[in-house]
């Protein structure tokens, strides 16, 4: 479900893979080969209002903001003189990011006892949609947590098996003494839990529960700076617990299948988007974008923007998707819905984006990519067999 101007930046983006690849071009979006004057100027102009609105005026808006608001609007001018076949660079893909999320194209919305408010003015054209889904918001939204060393967050985690929460690998090795070691283990200096609250506002904190060991994780060290998509990045964290009726439940078992991870289909990260110092956003505009609420669970719903099929890996098991995401919603679960609202896990978000904004420029880091799990079932076994060895006999 794209908004007016994000549908033609994905289409530019699969445009650009496609002339790379010297595969079909992509089609007009809408019968139009470019969005219209008014589109793009109206998307800047919400972008603007917003940004002024939560600094408290235009006087107020710091030049990181107004470099984000003026690439938006060089990114505008391209594709109006070029429409689906513009030569977007990386840099404007992200500059964009800032538009999504202000329209409501890309919400990154607040759950609210495991709920998200039907009347959230940033839902924009997903509200309908996300009404039809509350049911299943309320019952996937308790079974996610927050993951944190020493009260410090790392990422996300949810519940894959009855003990059991899965995450990234690179989350995992924060809790590892030696990060690089095929199988890492728990460093016993680390204060490791997990926390299925931190929602914003709450009036209780919800309680605390201790990650014991590590029991799985892909087998190659995960370089943060240098995103290599041929590798697993995917752990499995043991809780600690007197009683399994203690932790959430897990996951629901369906799996979105590998032959629905089409471009263009629906899906919704749940997660704790906020580490400012892993984002490099500029921190004004972030904090006003994400409403000076960052380390609170969230939805963010977007669409497959790179099948399985299109992401050059060699493995077949990873997508690229446009939810909005920051650091922390390292290990986020990404849903989809069917025909009757109800959920099926699509996979396990591990890559976002990363942009630093300079004095003149925006430098591009990374895009969103995630595993799906329906396209590595010799992993879930794995994952399976790990934890089958990890339990008391």
């Amino acid at each position: 479900m794209s908004g007016p101007l994000r549908r033609y930046v994905n289409a530019a983006i699969r445009n650009r893979k496609a002339n790379t690849e010297n595969a079909t071009a992509i089609e007009a979006v809408d019968g139009s080969d470019a969005p219209s004057r008014e589109t793009v100027e109206q998307a800047i102009s919400t972008l603007e209002e917003k940004l002024t609105k939560a600094a408290g005026g235009r006087d107020r808006l710091t030049d990181a903001d107004r470099l984000v608001i003026s690439q938006c609007g060089k990114v505008g001018e391209k594709l109006l003189a070029e429409g689906v076949t513009a030569g977007l660079s990386p840099a404007d893909e992200t500059a964009l990011e800032a538009i999504a999320i202000a329209d409501g194209t890309r919400p990154p919305l607040l759950i609210k006892e495991n709920a998200i408010a039907p009347d959230d003015p940033m839902a924009g054209a997903w509200a309908d949609e996300l009404k039809s889904y509350a049911k299943a918001i309320a019952e996937i939204s308790p079974r996610v947590g927050r993951i944190d060393n020493h009260g410090r967050q790392l990422g996300t985690g949810w519940m894959i098996r009855p003990g059991y929460v899965v995450t990234n690998r690179h989350v995992a090795q924060e809790l590892s003494n030696d990060p690089t070691a095929p199988l890492l283990e728990l460093s016993p200096l680390r204060k490791a839990t997990i926390c299925f609250g931190f929602e914003a506002d709450e009036p209780k904190q919800r309680p605390q529960h201790a990650i014991s060991k590590i029991v799985y994780c892909g087998d190659k060290h995960i370089d943060r700076r240098n995103v290599d998509l041929t590798l697993l990045d995917l752990a499995i964290l043991k809780l600690k617990h007197t009683n399994e009726n203690d932790l959430p439940s897990p996951l629901p078992s369906v799996l979105v299948p590998s032959e629905e991870m089409t471009v263009g289909s629906d899906l919704y990260a749940i997660g704790y988007p906020g580490t400012t110092a892993s984002s490099r956003l500029p921190q004004s505009t972030l904090l006003r974008l994400f409403n000076d609420k960052l380390g609170v669970k969230r939805l963010s719903p977007g669409e497959i923007v790179l099948g399985l099929e299109g992401v050059d890996n060699g493995t077949k098991r990873t997508i690229g998707h446009d939810a909005t995401t920051l650091g922390g919603s390292s290990g986020s679960v990404l849903l989809g819905f069917d025909s009757m609202g109800e959920p099926k896990v699509a996979g396990l978000h591990f890559s976002g984006y990363e942009v630093r904004y300079g004095p003149d420029e925006i430098e591009y880091r990374g895009r969103n990519y995630a595993h799906s799990f329906a396209a590595m079932p010799d992993i879930i076994r794995a994952v399976d067999r790990a934890i089958a060895e990890d339990r008391p006999r």
